[in-house]
């Protein structure tokens, strides 16, 4: 299964790992655009029929969906 979001994630820790830094293309994402690629990407799996489990955060709060 592909899954953009977090294969994105994995390469840029790998990156940085190796010690060479995040491209400039991901690195002038607002938190507000970051925000709306990750909720796009649910989306996208939603309309595929693949199943997640969501966990959102707000100031403390704590709210779970599927």
């Amino acid at each position: 299964m592909d899954i953009p979001r977090l294969l994105e994630f994995c390469s840029e820790e790998e990156r940085m790992n190796e010690g060479r830094s995040p491209n400039k293309e991901q690195r002038k994402y607002s938190a507000l655009e970051q925000m709306k690629i990750t909720l796009q990407s649910i989306e996208k799996l939603w309309l595929d029929i693949v199943g997640c489990n969501v966990i959102l955060d707000v100031g403390g709060a704590v709210f779970y969906g599927e």
